[in-house]
């Protein structure tokens, strides 16, 4: 396996595996290591707008969920009070 085989680094799975694929190479030496260095980096980097990228999806998908069940109250008529 080699570096074309990571063309797609869409979830924090895939970077974890690219991830451990550095340290592998990098151990038995098929990685120099600035290459690791600078893959290790990127893998980094790619794990965090990963993670941020999966937070944002999970928000958008919470808020739209709260407006729909804001119509939901609102046709319904009941309102909420405090006391």
């Amino acid at each position: 396996m080699g570096v074309a085989e990571w063309e797609t680094l869409e979830t924090v799975a895939d970077v974890r595996r690219f991830l451990r694929w550095v340290i592998l190479s990098f151990r038995d030496r098929t990685l120099k290591p600035n290459e690791a260095s600078i893959f290790a980096q990127i893998g980094g980097v790619m794990l965090k707008t990963v993670q941020v990228s999966n937070f944002e999806d999970r928000l958008t998908r919470i808020e739209e969920a709260l407006k729909v069940a804001e119509v939901a109250d609102g046709d319904t008529g009941s309102q909420t009070t405090s006391h």
